[in-house]
This record gives C-alpha cells, structure tokens and sequence, in this order.
C-alpha cells in the first residue's frame, strides 16, 4: 500500500491471499520495484508509478531475500543455498547466472539474507540459525557470512550495468 503522509491518501500497489510478499527494493534511476511472493517461489516487478506488476520471475526455491544491482535482481535461495540472478534488460524468465555457497551444512546452514556492494557487485549471503543455551549446548556455530567472490562480482558488473 502506498500512503501520503500529509494527506493520509492510501493506494494499494500490489495484494494477495496467498503470495505472503516479503520485502521490498527499488530499481535506482526507474520508477521499478521489486518484491518478492515467498509462497510462490517468485520475484514480481511493479511500476511503482501505476502499481501494474510488469513481470513475474519464478525461482527455483524458496526466496529468504533479494537485492538489486544495476538492471538485475538477484535472490538469496535458502533451500538450496544459491543465488540467482535474474537481469531485467533480458526477455529471459530463466536466471542468467546461479552461483552456490557449497559448504557443508556445519558451515553454513542456508542463505537468510544476501546484500550486493552497490561499487564492485560482490554478493555476500548470510546463515544464521539462532540457538536457546537452554534447550542446547550451542557447540555448533551457524552464524556466518561469506562472498561468492570476484568472479561472480565481476560478471554482474559486465551483465547488468
């Protein structure tokens, strides 16, 4: 819902019963918006203008979070932990890269959030599964970050800026 805050004018940008919309970015430099339909396994692009939904972009798991770099969107896949990134200036419904954590699950137990350096493009996931000393002895540490490196960083930086 948009709302005004001076003349408390509300507008419904985008809803559903069933999506559970998770999350929110704008596209800089465009009046785009991306959001996520977790239920749904998908990422929706809106004019955030006229609240029309101009793509839907299923991905292949449940999304945790999702970042913007340039004209792509990428997203934090928990379950397989993976990113994939989807570029907007593509007529492509599929990812154009996918790129995977490939550490054990003692090392990190699935992405929970991801961020992108706005300069350099590198992605960086974390993993956090919180523990109750109470319950547990807490001898397993799940808190992590980690960066899919300059490889990656530089592939988004040739494909969606």
């Amino acid at each position: 819902m948009e709302v005004d805050p001076g003349n408390q004018t509300q507008r419904v940008l985008i809803s559903s019963n069933t999506a559970r919309y998770r999350g929110i970015e704008a596209f800089s430099g465009t009046n785009k918006v991306v959001t996520s339909a977790t239920a749904l396994n998908k990422l929706v692009i809106l004019d955030s203008l006229s609240g029309q939904i101009e793509r839907e972009l299923t991905t292949s798991g449940f999304i945790r979070s999702f970042s913007t770099f340039g004209h792509c969107v990428i997203a934090g896949i928990d379950g397989t932990d993976s990113i994939e990134v989807f570029d907007l200036n593509s007529s492509q419904t599929k990812p154009v890269l996918t790129e995977g954590v490939n550490l054990t699950e003692n090392d990190f137990s699935g992405i929970k959030n991801i961020a992108v350096d706005d300069k350099t493009g590198t992605v960086f996931a974390r993993s956090n599964i919180p523990c109750n000393p109470s319950i547990t002895t807490c001898d397993k540490d799940f808190n992590r970050v980690v960066s899919f490196g300059d490889s990656l960083a530089e592939s988004l930086r040739n494909r969606c800026r």
